[in-house]
């Protein structure tokens, strides 16, 4: 026999009738109370083995008291699992050091050669918006000179000792522009780099592809927008913390990008296209002298195997987060919707004409000739026509005219019926009469 489970529903307890019952057992197993002062329950099967009543009750009895616990961490009041902590305290200070994301991992220490670190460390001042008009300022001295290499090239080995430099005289000059976060970012960071195995980014977990090989999961898949909006596509293979003066750092993402190069013909390189699904080759890889990318430009990809084109290819299967909502940036209306306007002081000339001495000449009407009655009566108001007591109305046609509107009109000056009246009964019998002598003759 099934337990009946149906008493444990808040609905089904403020009842009576289980008021009742409860009242009842309780008397029932009184009589059941041992020498100790303890109650033995009567029915054996009461507590049976992985009850789902007694689980219920100790979940309640738990959820009930965690409220009132703030000290203590609970289901209520614990981080999410890929939570990062937002520092108020960077408030003012660089973008680049205000991206949000924490390392996880076991944490080791790790040293670059100087070409490695010098291009991290260039990367990182690539893509501070504080600092480009420093490397604009020094392009357009290194531009200057006679060489045949590449400006580009010529930046990575001297902007960092230039823009040193640079931040170390305008310091000296006390220049507003320069705060502690910019020194420390012009002064380079340290030659020692932390390397993490995994990162959590904006909620989204990064793992390297060393530990996604041991996992069933995968977190490794990386996408990232170039320039000219073109999608590289690549595997995450270290996670690196720079760590910079005034207790500053940024994370780094190393990756190994698949070739997606385009050929002679304009078509893409170790890439196939079918149904809005886009397949790529894993054993070619490009652009390994630039593998850097800032942690907070990452996107989280997953690559499917391709089972129609071969073990070497994979599917790239972009997806949306449960709790991360792509919403569009909020756009300033530059139209004003009230303004103020003053009037000028124009003087508008404008001659109205006589309207009494104009002539009204409509075409579209046909003229209609006025009888002499209309024109003397239109001579006699423009000259001042008043009322005399020969044109006043006669009151007898008045009241003859109101006694016919009331239905009286049959009646004489004396209430008598007319004898129009009476000669119409006069004709109706002569009718009545005329209709008999038809019958009597059929």
């Amino acid at each position: 026999m099934p337990i009946d489970k149906s008493w444990i529903y808040i609905k089904n307890r403020l009842s009576e009738e289980y008021w009742k019952g409860l009242q009842g057992f309780i008397n029932y197993a009184k009589d059941f109370v041992n020498k100790e002062g303890n109650i033995s329950c009567p029915c054996k099967r009461a507590r049976p083995e992985g009850s789902i009543a007694e689980a219920y009750i100790a979940n309640e009895a738990l959820s009930f008291c965690s409220m009132y616990l703030s000290d203590i961490e609970t289901r209520f009041n614990r981080l999410e699992r890929n939570w990062v902590e937002s520092d108020v305290s960077t408030a003012g200070s660089l973008s680049i050091f205000q991206s949000r994301t924490r390392p996880i991992g076991k944490m080791s220490l790790i040293t670059l050669d100087y070409a490695m670190r010098n291009r991290a460390e260039w990367y990182i001042l690539q893509n501070c918006p504080e600092v480009q008009q420093y490397i604009d300022e020094h392009k357009e001295v290194i531009s200057l000179r006679n060489t045949i290499c590449s400006l580009d090239e010529i930046q990575l080995k001297e902007f960092p000792e230039w823009f040193q430099r640079k931040i170390f005289s305008l310091q000296e000059c006390s220049t507003p522009e320069v705060n502690k976060q910019l020194v420390s970012l012009a002064f380079r960071s340290s030659p020692t780099f932390k390397s993490y195995p995994g990162c959590i980014v904006n909620g989204v977990k990064f793992l390297t592809h060393r530990r996604d090989m041991n996992r069933s999961t995968q977190n490794s898949g990386i996408s990232v927008k170039g320039l000219d909006d073109e999608v590289f596509y690549g595997q995450l293979e270290d996670i690196y913390e720079l760590s910079y003066g005034g207790n500053n750092s940024v994370v780094l993402f190393k990756c190994k990008w698949y070739n997606t190069s385009l050929d002679r013909r304009g078509k893409r390189k170790g890439t196939k296209e079918y149904k809005n699904k886009m397949s790529i080759c894993i054993k070619d890889f490009w652009y390994e002298n630039e593998p850097f990318i800032l942690a907070s430009q990452a996107e989280q990809v997953f690559y499917v195997e391709d089972l129609y084109n071969g073990p070497q290819w994979r599917v790239v299967e972009h997806f949306g987060h449960r709790h991360i909502w792509d919403l569009p940036p909020d756009q300033e209306d530059n139209m004003c919707i009230v303004q103020d306007v003053e009037s000028s002081g124009i003087d508008l000339d404008v001659e109205v004409p006589d309207l009494d001495s104009m002539l009204w000449n409509d075409t579209n009407v046909s003229p209609n000739v006025a009888s002499p009655d209309v024109i003397t009566l239109y001579e006699n108001l423009q000259g001042g026509y008043t009322i005399n007591e020969e044109d006043e109305y006669d009151e007898d046609g008045e009241s003859e005219f109101l006694s016919y509107g009331s239905g009286n009109e049959y009646d004489d000056d004396d209430g008598n019926a007319d004898d129009d009246v009476d000669d119409d009964d006069d004709d109706d019998d002569d009718d009545d009469e005329i209709l008999k002598y038809i019958s009597s003759d059929d």
